[in-house]
């Protein structure tokens, strides 16, 4: 039984006519004929009882048109509900986001969209850039906040939004925080408290420290931001943040101080550069995209 089978019937039921019919739906009086037939072999009922120059329903077609007109209405619900996210009036969106960025008010974006977009239900994904950027590979979130540099194997675009400089973030009465700034290497031998989901910044820092031979001991590597600035505060280290991050970070029994070598981070937005090779995005991909885009810049 197929779908515009149905249709065919309800239009015969409608005109109580073949050839009224096959005019109104815009096929020959011969096809919508084999079509009816077809139908009822497959049924093994006849739908109609025909006569000369009008077609009637038998009994068995009154009992059918009651299931017709019900799945015609239904495809005709289901072909709206769809449309609602075709036109993006509603739909999902699975957003991934690396924890520091809360303290970077990327949450302020994310608010303004739900916003905006009612009935668009977002579903936030908290993880490393790098755990993100390979559910961005597999399809599994839409896009995600992160920051750069990263492996080009992950095949996205990255739209800067947030440029920060990475800083010391230091217990108060260290012996280095009375320093205007630091150069890297008076930072060897010193203990590092390091947030584990900044693997972009980590890379960073981890290729200066390499370049200027300058080793520090990583005594704690959590994902827990309240923790680090709880262990700068006791004097068990220092971390080295970007500088939003650090002020967002900073308490009473901490200091900031700049660094002498400038150590640049973009934060902004990773998005697939294509969709399952066919080099197109998603309608919920190029709506936040778009959005966002349009956020920074106005």
């Amino acid at each position: 039984m197929k779908l515009h089978q149905i249709e065919y019937f309800l239009a015969v039921e409608k005109y109580r006519s073949f050839s009224q019919a096959a005019m109104e739906i815009n096929i020959s009086q011969s096809t919508l004929s084999q079509q009816i037939a077809s139908l009822e072999d497959e049924l093994g009922v006849f739908l109609f009882v025909r006569h000369k120059r009008q077609v009637y329903l038998s009994r068995p077609g009154q009992e059918f048109l009651v299931y017709a007109r019900n799945i015609v209405t239904e495809v005709e619900k289901a072909k709206q509900a769809m449309q609602q996210y075709a036109t993006l009036n509603k739909g999902f969106l699975r957003l991934g986001i690396v924890p520091s960025f809360i303290y970077l008010k990327f949450e302020n974006l994310i608010k303004k969209f739900i916003a905006e977009h009612k009935k668009i239900e977002v579903r936030l994904h908290i993880d490393t850039a790098d755990n993100l950027l390979v559910e961005i590979r597999g399809r599994r979130i839409h896009l995600a906040f992160v920051s750069a540099p990263f492996p080009r194997q992950f095949d996205v675009s990255f739209y800067p939004i947030i440029d920060e400089q990475v800083v010391a973030l230091l217990p108060a009465d260290h012996p280095l925080a009375a320093r205007k700034n630091l150069a890297i290497k008076d930072l060897k031998g010193q203990n590092l408290l390091r947030l584990k989901f900044n693997s972009s910044i980590n890379k960073i820092i981890d290729d200066v420290l390499k370049r200027n031979e300058t080793e520090l001991n990583i005594i704690l590597e959590s994902d827990n931001a309240d923790l680090i600035r709880r262990c700068v505060a006791n004097g068990l280290g220092l971390s080295l943040l970007g500088d939003k991050l650090a002020e967002a970070l900073l308490v009473p029994g901490t200091k900031i101080v700049p660094l002498q070598e400038q150590i640049t981070v973009q934060n902004g937005l990773a998005v697939p550069t294509g969709h399952a090779g066919r080099g197109t995005l998603p309608q919920m991909t190029k709506l936040f995209r778009d959005f966002v885009l349009k956020e920074i810049t106005s």
